[in-house]
Protein backbone atom coordinates (compact mmCIF):
# COMPACT_ATOMS: atom_id res chain seq x y z
CA UNK A 1 0.00 0.00 0.00
CA UNK A 2 1.39 3.43 -0.96
CA UNK A 3 0.67 6.52 1.10
CA UNK A 4 1.70 10.14 0.64
CA UNK A 5 3.98 11.47 3.28
CA UNK A 6 5.30 14.95 4.01
CA UNK A 7 8.37 15.66 6.10
CA UNK A 8 9.27 18.95 7.76
CA UNK A 9 12.59 20.17 9.17
CA UNK A 10 12.99 22.97 11.70
CA UNK A 11 16.45 24.65 11.68
CA UNK A 12 17.59 27.44 14.02
CA UNK A 13 20.74 29.60 13.54
CA UNK A 14 22.24 32.35 15.67
CA UNK A 15 21.98 35.98 14.34
CA UNK A 16 24.85 38.41 14.92
CA UNK A 17 24.31 41.94 16.10
CA UNK A 18 22.82 43.71 19.06
CA UNK A 19 19.74 41.70 19.13
CA UNK A 20 21.06 38.35 20.01
CA UNK A 21 18.70 35.60 19.20
CA UNK A 22 17.97 32.82 16.83
CA UNK A 23 16.23 32.71 13.52
CA UNK A 24 14.30 29.58 12.75
CA UNK A 25 13.36 28.31 9.32
CA UNK A 26 10.98 25.41 8.45
CA UNK A 27 11.57 23.36 5.37
CA UNK A 28 8.91 20.94 4.11
CA UNK A 29 9.22 18.41 1.36
CA UNK A 30 6.77 15.91 -0.11
CA UNK A 31 7.59 12.42 -1.30
CA UNK A 32 5.93 9.05 -1.94
CA UNK A 33 6.52 6.37 0.70
CA UNK A 34 6.07 2.78 -0.45
CA UNK A 35 6.40 1.31 3.02
CA UNK A 36 3.27 0.04 4.78
CA UNK A 37 1.58 2.75 6.80
CA UNK A 38 1.75 2.24 10.56
CA UNK A 39 -1.43 0.87 12.14
CA UNK A 40 -2.54 2.85 15.16
CA UNK A 41 -4.71 1.59 18.05
CA UNK A 42 -7.48 3.98 17.08
CA UNK A 43 -7.61 2.38 13.64
CA UNK A 44 -7.84 -1.11 15.19
CA UNK A 45 -10.69 0.01 17.41
CA UNK A 46 -12.54 1.44 14.43
CA UNK A 47 -12.11 -1.77 12.40
CA UNK A 48 -13.30 -3.90 15.33
CA UNK A 49 -16.37 -1.72 15.81
CA UNK A 50 -17.25 -1.95 12.12
CA UNK A 51 -16.83 -5.73 12.14
CA UNK A 52 -19.11 -6.12 15.16
CA UNK A 53 -21.71 -3.86 13.59
CA UNK A 54 -21.61 -5.83 10.32
CA UNK A 55 -21.96 -9.13 12.17
CA UNK A 56 -24.96 -7.78 14.06
CA UNK A 57 -26.64 -6.66 10.85
CA UNK A 58 -26.02 -10.07 9.26
CA UNK A 59 -27.48 -11.84 12.29
CA UNK A 60 -30.60 -9.70 12.08
CA UNK A 61 -30.91 -10.28 8.35
CA UNK A 62 -30.64 -14.09 8.58
CA UNK A 63 -33.97 -15.97 8.64
CA UNK A 64 -34.88 -17.35 12.06
CA UNK A 65 -34.33 -21.07 12.60
CA UNK A 66 -37.70 -22.79 12.99
CA UNK A 67 -38.37 -23.82 16.58
CA UNK A 68 -38.75 -27.57 16.99
CA UNK A 69 -42.01 -28.59 18.65
CA UNK A 70 -41.93 -29.87 22.20
CA UNK A 71 -42.93 -33.52 22.22
CA UNK A 72 -43.30 -33.76 25.99
CA UNK A 73 -41.96 -36.31 28.42
CA UNK A 74 -40.50 -39.58 27.24
CA UNK A 75 -43.29 -42.14 27.25
CA UNK A 76 -42.90 -45.23 29.39
CA UNK A 77 -44.80 -48.49 29.39
CA UNK A 78 -47.17 -49.12 32.29
CA UNK A 79 -45.65 -52.15 34.05
CA UNK A 80 -48.05 -52.23 36.99
CA UNK A 81 -49.70 -55.64 37.45
CA UNK A 82 -53.15 -54.58 36.32
CA UNK A 83 -52.05 -52.05 33.71
CA UNK A 84 -49.53 -54.23 31.89
CA UNK A 85 -52.11 -56.80 30.75
CA UNK A 86 -54.16 -54.10 29.02
CA UNK A 87 -53.22 -53.73 25.38
CA UNK A 88 -54.50 -50.15 25.23
CA UNK A 89 -51.90 -48.93 27.71
CA UNK A 90 -49.05 -48.75 25.18
CA UNK A 91 -47.47 -45.28 25.05
CA UNK A 92 -47.73 -43.18 21.90
CA UNK A 93 -44.69 -42.65 19.68
CA UNK A 94 -42.68 -39.68 20.99
CA UNK A 95 -41.10 -38.46 17.71
CA UNK A 96 -42.86 -36.94 14.72
CA UNK A 97 -42.26 -38.66 11.35
CA UNK A 98 -43.08 -37.40 7.87
CA UNK A 99 -45.79 -38.96 5.67
CA UNK A 100 -44.44 -41.90 3.68
CA UNK A 101 -41.70 -42.65 6.21
CA UNK A 102 -41.34 -45.32 8.88
CA UNK A 103 -39.60 -45.81 12.21
CA UNK A 104 -38.76 -48.66 14.57
CA UNK A 105 -39.04 -48.13 18.30
CA UNK A 106 -37.53 -50.49 20.89
CA UNK A 107 -38.37 -50.23 24.56
CA UNK A 108 -36.90 -52.31 27.38
CA UNK A 109 -38.53 -52.22 30.80
CA UNK A 110 -37.74 -53.81 34.14
CA UNK A 111 -39.70 -53.48 37.35
CA UNK A 112 -39.80 -54.94 40.84
CA UNK A 113 -43.42 -55.20 41.96
CA UNK A 114 -44.74 -55.56 45.48
CA UNK A 115 -48.47 -54.83 45.45
CA UNK A 116 -50.97 -55.99 48.04
CA UNK A 117 -54.35 -55.10 49.47
CA UNK A 118 -54.60 -53.48 52.94
CA UNK A 119 -55.92 -56.68 54.55
CA UNK A 120 -53.01 -58.74 53.18
CA UNK A 121 -50.54 -56.11 54.38
CA UNK A 122 -51.90 -56.34 57.92
CA UNK A 123 -51.70 -60.13 57.75
CA UNK A 124 -48.04 -60.10 56.67
CA UNK A 125 -46.98 -57.38 59.12
CA UNK A 126 -48.40 -59.52 61.94
CA UNK A 127 -46.21 -62.40 60.70
CA UNK A 128 -42.96 -60.39 60.56
CA UNK A 129 -41.80 -61.43 64.10
CA UNK A 130 -41.78 -65.06 62.89
CA UNK A 131 -39.11 -64.30 60.29
CA UNK A 132 -39.04 -64.94 56.56
CA UNK A 133 -40.77 -67.96 55.10
CA UNK A 134 -42.07 -69.20 51.78
CA UNK A 135 -45.79 -68.75 51.39
CA UNK A 136 -47.79 -71.96 51.09
CA UNK A 137 -51.34 -73.32 50.95
CA UNK A 138 -52.02 -72.31 54.56
CA UNK A 139 -51.21 -68.68 53.74
CA UNK A 140 -53.39 -68.80 50.64
CA UNK A 141 -56.31 -70.04 52.71
CA UNK A 142 -55.70 -67.37 55.36
CA UNK A 143 -55.75 -64.67 52.67
CA UNK A 144 -58.97 -66.07 51.22
CA UNK A 145 -60.56 -65.89 54.67
CA UNK A 146 -59.83 -62.16 54.90
CA UNK A 147 -62.81 -59.84 54.31
CA UNK A 148 -63.31 -58.34 50.84
CA UNK A 149 -61.23 -58.83 47.71
CA UNK A 150 -57.53 -59.33 48.35
CA UNK A 151 -54.34 -59.88 46.40
CA UNK A 152 -50.57 -60.16 46.74
CA UNK A 153 -48.27 -59.59 43.76
CA UNK A 154 -44.58 -60.17 44.47
CA UNK A 155 -42.48 -60.54 41.32
CA UNK A 156 -40.04 -58.89 38.96
CA UNK A 157 -40.95 -58.30 35.35
CA UNK A 158 -38.79 -57.69 32.29
CA UNK A 159 -40.43 -56.61 29.05
CA UNK A 160 -39.22 -55.91 25.53
CA UNK A 161 -41.47 -54.06 23.08
CA UNK A 162 -40.58 -53.59 19.40
CA UNK A 163 -42.87 -51.24 17.49
CA UNK A 164 -42.95 -50.60 13.74
CA UNK A 165 -44.53 -47.24 12.79
CA UNK A 166 -45.56 -46.11 9.31
CA UNK A 167 -47.12 -42.72 8.56
CA UNK A 168 -49.59 -42.87 5.66
CA UNK A 169 -50.66 -39.22 5.63
CA UNK A 170 -50.34 -36.15 7.82
CA UNK A 171 -52.98 -37.43 10.24
CA UNK A 172 -52.96 -41.23 9.81
CA UNK A 173 -50.27 -43.51 11.29
CA UNK A 174 -50.26 -47.29 11.59
CA UNK A 175 -48.21 -49.40 13.97
CA UNK A 176 -47.52 -53.02 14.89
CA UNK A 177 -46.17 -54.01 18.32
CA UNK A 178 -44.49 -57.28 19.25
CA UNK A 179 -43.68 -57.92 22.92
CA UNK A 180 -41.77 -60.44 25.00
CA UNK A 181 -42.11 -60.70 28.76
CA UNK A 182 -40.46 -62.61 31.60
CA UNK A 183 -41.76 -63.00 35.15
CA UNK A 184 -39.29 -64.18 37.81
CA UNK A 185 -38.23 -63.69 41.40
CA UNK A 186 -35.47 -61.29 40.43
CA UNK A 187 -32.72 -59.82 42.57
CA UNK A 188 -33.89 -56.40 43.80
CA UNK A 189 -35.86 -57.32 46.93
CA UNK A 190 -32.91 -56.81 49.28
CA UNK A 191 -31.95 -53.48 47.70
CA UNK A 192 -35.47 -52.11 47.98
CA UNK A 193 -35.91 -53.27 51.57
CA UNK A 194 -32.60 -51.64 52.57
CA UNK A 195 -33.71 -48.42 50.89
CA UNK A 196 -36.99 -48.44 52.86
CA UNK A 197 -35.14 -49.12 56.11
CA UNK A 198 -32.54 -46.39 55.50
CA UNK A 199 -35.13 -43.65 54.95
CA UNK A 200 -37.67 -44.87 57.48
CA UNK A 201 -40.36 -46.07 55.08
CA UNK A 202 -42.84 -48.78 55.90
CA UNK A 203 -41.84 -52.38 55.18
CA UNK A 204 -45.35 -53.18 53.82
CA UNK A 205 -44.98 -56.73 55.11
CA UNK A 206 -41.95 -57.61 52.97
CA UNK A 207 -39.85 -59.07 55.84
CA UNK A 208 -42.44 -61.85 56.32
CA UNK A 209 -41.81 -63.31 52.85
CA UNK A 210 -38.72 -64.97 51.42
CA UNK A 211 -36.75 -62.70 49.11
CA UNK A 212 -36.53 -63.11 45.34
CA UNK A 213 -39.54 -65.43 45.09
CA UNK A 214 -42.63 -65.19 42.92
CA UNK A 215 -45.87 -64.84 44.89
CA UNK A 216 -49.07 -64.21 42.96
CA UNK A 217 -52.24 -64.65 44.99
CA UNK A 218 -55.52 -63.26 43.69
CA UNK A 219 -58.73 -63.61 45.66
CA UNK A 220 -60.95 -61.48 43.45
CA UNK A 221 -64.48 -61.78 42.20
CA UNK A 222 -63.22 -62.19 38.63
CA UNK A 223 -60.28 -64.54 39.22
CA UNK A 224 -58.57 -66.89 41.66
CA UNK A 225 -54.80 -67.29 41.19
CA UNK A 226 -52.24 -69.12 43.34
CA UNK A 227 -48.57 -69.05 42.29
CA UNK A 228 -45.77 -69.03 44.85
CA UNK A 229 -42.17 -70.15 45.19
CA UNK A 230 -38.98 -69.75 43.09
CA UNK A 231 -40.70 -69.88 39.72
CA UNK A 232 -40.30 -68.07 36.44
CA UNK A 233 -42.20 -67.78 33.22
CA UNK A 234 -41.43 -66.14 29.89
CA UNK A 235 -42.88 -65.90 26.42
CA UNK A 236 -44.37 -63.65 23.76
CA UNK A 237 -47.58 -61.71 24.11
CA UNK A 238 -50.20 -61.28 21.41
CA UNK A 239 -49.18 -58.72 18.77
CA UNK A 240 -50.92 -55.36 18.70
CA UNK A 241 -52.02 -53.77 15.42
CA UNK A 242 -53.20 -50.19 15.68
CA UNK A 243 -54.16 -47.10 13.71
CA UNK A 244 -53.68 -43.58 15.05
CA UNK A 245 -55.56 -40.45 13.87
CA UNK A 246 -54.52 -36.91 14.89
CA UNK A 247 -56.60 -34.67 12.61
CA UNK A 248 -58.96 -33.25 15.25
CA UNK A 249 -58.31 -29.53 15.80
CA UNK A 250 -58.12 -28.38 19.41
CA UNK A 251 -56.65 -25.54 21.44
CA UNK A 252 -53.02 -24.62 20.84
CA UNK A 253 -51.61 -26.53 23.81
CA UNK A 254 -53.65 -29.69 23.20
CA UNK A 255 -53.70 -32.53 20.69
CA UNK A 256 -56.14 -35.41 20.52
CA UNK A 257 -55.02 -38.79 19.15
CA UNK A 258 -57.47 -41.59 18.43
Amino acid sequence: MCVGRRSSTLACVATPGKSRGAACFRHESGRRDHRPAPIHMATLRSVSTCALLAASLLAVAQPATPVQPLYGRLRARDLTPFGFVRRDMHPAYAVSIEPGSWAIETELGYQNTWALSPEVERYLVAREPLGRAELGPADVQAIRDLPGENYLIDTELASLDVTFHYKFTKNWTGYVIGSAVRYHGGFLDGTIENFHETFGFSSFGRPAVKRDDVNLIYDLKSSQVEIFGPQHSSGFTDPVIGLRYTGISMAKAWQLAL
